[in-house]
């Protein structure tokens, strides 16, 4: 790889890309604390169904909605989840 000049923001470029190398190495970074993040809750999530299995109950799985806050749409996709669990879909 080759680097030359600066970008505006004062970082290495990627010589003929106009790639900003600081600002790539940032979004790896976030990508990276993002994966381990979503891995830690994925353990959570597992380790949860695991003791509900053990329970002589119903259990009915709900998706895992990615964003920042609870909106109507977001209530709308569990309530159907929800709804199909109850009648005893998937």
């Amino acid at each position: 790889m080759r680097v030359s000049g600066t970008s505006g923001g004062g970082g290495a470029t990627y010589a003929g890309a106009g790639v900003d190398l600081a600002a790539a190495a940032a979004s790896v970074d976030r990508l990276r604390a993002l994966a381990a993040s979503h891995v830690e809750e994925a353990g959570r999530t597992q380790s949860a169904a695991d003791r509900l299995s053990s329970l002589d109950v119903p259990v009915i799985e709900l998706p895992r909605l990615y964003q920042a806050g609870m909106d109507r749409a977001g209530v709308e996709i569990l309530g159907r989840a929800l709804l199909s669990g109850l009648a005893g879909g998937t």
